[in-house]
């Protein structure tokens, strides 16, 4: 009987929470004294928000096209049944509507930086800690959908770090403009969601020179794990552009993104392990500008393996890397360690498979020596127009090249292997793979191999490689790079709307 008492309590603690969960909605000219359970009688403060004891999956809206000018800090937390949730709505013919309606800006939650010299550390910055975020949540089972973060003295939209907050959804929002970075799960956090985000110019305070102590990163994982970040576009980004950050960083999926003029590493998985990289797209800025990493060159990695020495730092192995494209970037792909974990003994190791790297100034660049290398395969890629070739293909005895395209115009010997195609590879697309507007970024169909090419049915069969970008089952003998050229399902990923991409 008491196996039978406790479910019975779970599934009317359930049903509780269902019917007593209420909806705000919150508009500016609206009052703080009114109930806040319609449009009539909506809240007007985020203050208001920040202050009033919510229950269990209670949702909150703001009205889509208003602007609100304080930190959002949400801290009441929803079920695995009941989610609570922070979004837009609008309204249709007197009723309550959630989302957005077309032609009209989401819900807008505006900080105080916007050029260099702002402050970003004093009680008139808004947020008022660069380390905080404009909207900062504090709960389980949270999403935050269909909101605007523009100008944030700190962060964008992040789940709060070291209170193991889990399971939180981050999606159709916008982030543009952040002195730091745009949206991030914090350090003991596990199983979120980041999908579909739009997010531009972060890191604004080290690119203004405002601050120079940490490392800036964009978005993604900072020691948080089993996390799944996908279908996010980012442009501008001064830092890295996602990450896998931190030992504690492991088993995230990180999917089907794509990443304009990303100044340092594009996707960045450093002292992390076990990580998902696929099906991404990468693209480096035409010219160089301020977003580039040193004067005179491109954007930094696409892809980067890295172990730095920090006082919990840890190899970085398991890590695989396939079905990306990346063009106009200055390394395809980056293995690095600083010095300090060199001399620990610290590793790195994974797999780069059915990735396809076109006019990039170089193909791979490595700084593992073979004492720091677990093992590194890369097989059945495409490296095409690289200006400096693969520059580094070190420790042979550990890093496994088979089956891959080279130019045949490059030296390769130090990356040469069994089942190695050079020379005779025309894409789709066949030059200006640089970028500086909407309009000029590649599409995926442009990375597709030509009729007739000789990467098709040139690749090997790996276990770790069971489908290509599109999904498509691989062949027995499959195409090099990230496209079955067979495939029957081709279809192109969307070029984002609703923020212009403008390098200067």
């Amino acid at each position: 009987m008491r196996s039978v008492t406790i479910a019975a309590f779970i599934i009317i603690s359930a049903i509780s929470n269902s019917v007593f969960a209420k909806t705000y909605y919150v508009k500016s000219n609206g009052n703080d004294s009114a109930s806040g359970l319609s449009h009539a009688t909506a809240w007007k403060s985020v203050g208001k928000i920040n202050s009033f004891t919510f229950q269990t999956g209670d949702d909150v809206y703001f009205l889509a096209g208003n602007v609100w000018n304080k930190q959002l800090t949400p801290k009441w937390s929803g079920t695995a049944t009941n989610r609570a949730t922070i979004g837009s709505y609008y309204m249709l013919n007197g009723k309550e509507r959630i989302g957005v309606p077309a032609n009209t800006t989401k819900p807008t939650f505006s900080g105080t930086y916007k050029n260099a010299g702002d402050p970003i550390s004093s009680p008139a910055a808004v947020p008022s800690n660069i380390y905080s975020a404009m909207i900062h949540v504090s709960a389980n089972y949270f999403t935050v959908q269909n909101l605007r973060v523009i100008n944030s003295s700190g962060q964008g939209i992040a789940l709060a770090p070291r209170k193991s907050f889990h399971h939180a959804i981050f999606e159709n929002n916008v982030v543009d403009g952040t002195a730091i970075s745009s949206m991030l799960f914090g350090r003991t956090t596990y199983s979120n969601i980041m999908r579909n985000n739009k997010m531009r110019k972060c890191d604004l305070a080290w690119i203004n020179k405002d601050i120079s102590t940490t490392w800036p990163m964009c978005n993604g994982a900072v020691g948080s794990r089993d996390n799944l970040i996908e279908g996010n576009y980012i442009s501008e980004s001064y830092g890295e552009g996602i990450v896998a950050f931190e030992p504690s960083a492991v088993n995230n999926v990180i999917r089907n993104n794509i990443l304009v003029a990303v100044r340092s590493s594009a996707i960045y998985i450093d002292n992390a392990n076990n990580n998902l990289i696929e099906n991404n797209m990468i693209i480096g800025e035409e010219a160089p500008s301020k977003y580039s990493m040193v004067t005179g060159r491109r954007n930094g990695s696409g892809l980067n393996i890295a172990v730095e020495d920090y006082a919990n730092s840890k190899s970085a192995t398991g890590n695989i890397f396939r079905n990306n494209f990346v063009a106009n970037v200055y390394n395809c792909i980056s293995i690095g360690l600083d010095k300090d974990a060199r001399a620990k003994g610290l590793k790195v190791g994974g797999k780069f498979i059915g990735n396809t790297c076109v006019s990039n100034k170089a193909d791979i660049r490595s700084w593992a020596t073979s004492a720091n290398v677990e093992s590194v395969e890369f097989a059945n890629n495409i490296f095409l127009d690289a200006t400096d070739g693969e520059l580094a293909c070190k420790t042979p005895d550990k890093m496994k090249f088979h089956h891959n395209y080279w130019n045949q115009t490059q030296s390769v010997t130090h990356c040469n292997g069994t089942g190695d195609v050079k020379g005779g590879l025309t894409l789709k697309k066949t030059s200006g793979w640089g970028t500086i507007s909407i309009a000029g970024i590649p599409t995926v169909t442009d990375f597709i191999p030509t009729s007739g090419s000789p990467v098709l049915n040139k690749g090997i069969a790996h276990n770790d490689l069971q489908k290509d970008f599109f999904g498509d089952l691989r062949t027995t003998r499959p195409d090099m790079g990230a496209v079955e050229v067979s495939s029957k399902n081709i279809v192109n990923i969307p070029t984002p709307t609703g923020l212009s991409l403008s390098i200067n």
